[in-house]
């Protein structure tokens, strides 16, 4: 068979065939996903784009490496997916470019970036619009839910304390019909985190998890999730959730932060744990049996799909209250072959489990009856009884907690302080200024949620952006002041 040989780049003129190819590029956002590390066409793209553009290389040749403050250069997808910068993407969006040659040289490399680029977009999308839609009331009740830290303790005391031992994460699809009796059986052999959509089935079936998880800001979350149940079992929350959750609830809680805002462990002046953000609790559940060390990790009512025309378990407020079915958007494949049908939000669920599972080597097995998702053992929930739930660790469990009053209150109501002051210097000043000025005031980070869309908006020049800002931070200093009076108290 005749072999083709495939030039990089023109032994003649590099240069000149970088400047040529880097015309049809858009380096108009902030971050740009390049294909190919020739250093002719790196630093094209330096050239043409603007001073802030940032390049996340992917080069498939180890030896190959390229020093410059704007450039980071990866050589697996693993590594680029461990470094992708979700929160700033948010803000200043991407684009996509490949040099020509890299993908006749590596095609199937080619193919899978371009997929693993397309499920990014996907879910950044949903994760903007999810932003831009609740950024207020996330804002509402981080700041108000603050003072539940009097009484929490940091999910970071759990990192690493569970090392080789079995994590069950339960969700609420349908196949959690037919596992409930085994999930009862799995009581004491696992460190069991169930999301709050289960909450109305466990507490019926008398099943109580290691912990619940939740984050969401809703009312209507609330009201299918924990209103009346009072949940005496132990509760992770990000301190966005909806404040009636932690009121209704009866047990010991534990905050995690599922955005990495750094001003927030400096001010408390400890380590609160960060388990990054998924599309939903289960993503983050996951991630948090990563951090705790645990293998095998196991999945319980993941379905992802659609089975006898529900999405979710009976029992649960979807199918009580009968809320309409989303459209049908994709077909994934399912555990035991064929395919099931899903939506585009549950299939951005089902690509972040299949980033974690590829970038963070471990036992997983999927106990679900809905969508097969590589690199996890199918496997019935009974058998997953039978022969991998086989060692009591009830002691362990007993011992495993988070201890509170380990938080500097006084501290972040000082922090809280100089945002108010910022904040009623900015309400004052009629005069327009540049927005710039605050984006770096550190002051402001308590607003993030609330301001960053503005700041990120496609309508944010000067003045919009400026009226934007003060419209917001009108409605938040109540809440502020309110705020650090109780962290004071």
């Amino acid at each position: 068979m005749a072999q083709v040989a495939v030039n990089q780049a023109s032994s003649l003129d590099p240069v000149g065939d970088a400047r040529h190819w880097v015309k049809s590029i858009d380096t108009s956002r902030g971050f740009l996903f390049l294909f190919g590390g020739l250093k002719s066409h790196i630093e094209a793209l330096l050239e043409k784009g603007p001073k802030d553009l940032i390049l996340f290389v992917l080069e498939p040749d180890r030896f190959l490496a390229y020093q410059h403050e704007r450039v980071l250069m990866f050589h697996t997808l693993e590594d680029l997916g461990r470094s992708f910068p979700v929160w700033d993407i948010r803000r200043k969006g991407f684009k996509l470019a490949s040099i020509p040659s890299y993908r006749l040289l590596y095609p199937k490399l080619y193919r899978d970036w371009v997929m693993w680029m397309e499920k990014q977009a996907a879910a950044t999308a949903v994760d903007l619009v999810t932003s831009h839609r609740f950024s207020r009331e996330w804002q509402k009740n981080t700041l108000e839910n603050m003072v539940w830290l009097k009484k929490a303790g940091p999910v970071s005391d759990l990192f690493g304390k569970w090392q080789k031992k079995p994590f069950v994460i339960v969700s609420a699809g349908p196949s959690l019909d037919t596992s409930l009796d085994e999930l009862r059986k799995a009581q004491g052999r696992a460190f069991i985190v169930a999301a709050g959509t289960t909450a109305p089935i466990l507490q019926r079936e008398g099943i109580e998890p290691s912990m619940y998880i939740a984050f969401d800001a809703g009312l209507a979350n609330w009201r299918a999730h924990f209103r009346g149940l009072k949940i005496k079992a132990p509760l992770l929350f990000d301190l966005m959730v909806h404040p009636f959750c932690l009121q209704d609830h009866f047990g010991p809680k534990t905050v995690m932060q599922i955005w990495p805002f750094e001003y927030l462990a400096q001010a408390l002046q400890y380590d609160l744990g960060i388990v990054r953000v998924g599309p939903s609790v289960a993503n983050s559940a996951m991630r948090l049996g990563v951090r705790m060390g645990a293998s095998p990790i196991i999945l319980v009512g993941q379905d992802l799909g659609f089975r006898s025309g529900r999405y979710h378990a009976k029992g649960t407020h979807q199918t009580i209250e009968a809320v309409p079915i989303p459209d049908i958007r994709a077909k994934i494949p399912a555990v035991g072959g064929g395919t099931i049908e899903t939506t585009l939000t549950m299939q951005t669920f089902f690509w972040n489990f299949c980033e974690i599972v590829s970038t963070n080597p471990g036992r997983y097995i999927n106990a679900s009856f809905g969508a097969k998702i590589p690199g996890t053992e199918d496997m019935p929930l009974s058998e997953v009884v039978d022969s991998v739930l086989t060692t009591d660790y009830s002691r362990e469990l007993a011992i495993l907690k988070c201890e509170k009053g380990k938080f500097n209150l006084l501290g972040l109501a000082d922090e809280l302080q100089k945002t108010i002051d910022v904040s009623v210097d900015l309400l004052k000043n009629t005069e327009k200024r540049v927005l710039s000025n605050y984006l770096n005031t550190r002051a402001l980070n308590p607003l993030s949620f609330i301001l960053s869309p503005i700041w990120s908006h496609p309508r944010c020049d000067e003045d919009w952006g400026y009226e934007k800002t003060r419209e917001e931070l009108g409605w938040v200093l109540p809440i502020l002041r309110k705020t650090v009076e109780e962290l004071r108290a």
